[in-house]
């Protein structure tokens, strides 16, 4: 019980600290209309603010005068990438984020004023937030020391077994 307590509160110590790290700006709700530089500066500011919530964006679709966003879970199913036949397209012993949630964003230029904006399409989740941001692929590399782990497993890439940089990666 003593372990996981510690596992649990060193996971909201490392939260807590890449919210901390994120600018002040990103870590409140983006405004209807807020003026953002590029789609790729606010397609990161979002993200940020999705971490600070407790959930994450995919890119739904992006075109040159648009980008739009989900929730993370916005889908009932799977995309078919490998356009398989029949029902059963799911892979054996993997699981699925999809949970048909509707939250959805967009970054579009305005032609009117000339800037990229962001705004909403439906704001409402009917899912509980993640706990554990880190969970989310897009998310994990704010973890402290996540960029230094990678570095030594490249580093130890042919020269150790799989399970051994593992092991020692997790120190």
């Amino acid at each position: 019980m003593e372990s996981s307590r510690s596992t649990t509160d060193t996971l909201a110590a490392d939260i807590q600290r890449a919210i901390t790290s994120l600018p002040l700006a990103h870590r409140s709700e983006p405004l209807n209309g807020e003026l953002v530089d590029n789609p790729q500066d606010g397609y990161a500011r979002l993200q940020d603010w999705a971490f600070v919530q407790g959930f994450a964006l995919v890119k739904e679709s992006s075109r040159p005068e648009r980008w739009v966003l989900h929730c993370i879970h916005h889908h009932d199913q799977t995309i078919d990438c490998r356009k398989t036949e029949g029902k059963e397209r799911k892979r054996a012993w993997t699981a699925t984020q999809a949970q048909g949630r509707r939250f959805s964003m967009y970054i579009s230029y305005r032609k009117k004023i000339g800037s990229w904006a962001i705004g909403y399409t439906t704001r409402e989740h009917n899912h509980a937030m993640n706990p554990d941001q880190f969970s989310y692929f897009v998310h994990r590399s704010r973890r402290v020391g996540h960029d230094k782990a990678r570095e030594l497993a490249r580093g130890l890439r042919g020269e150790v077994s799989y399970k051994k940089a593992q092991r020692i990666c997790q120190k």
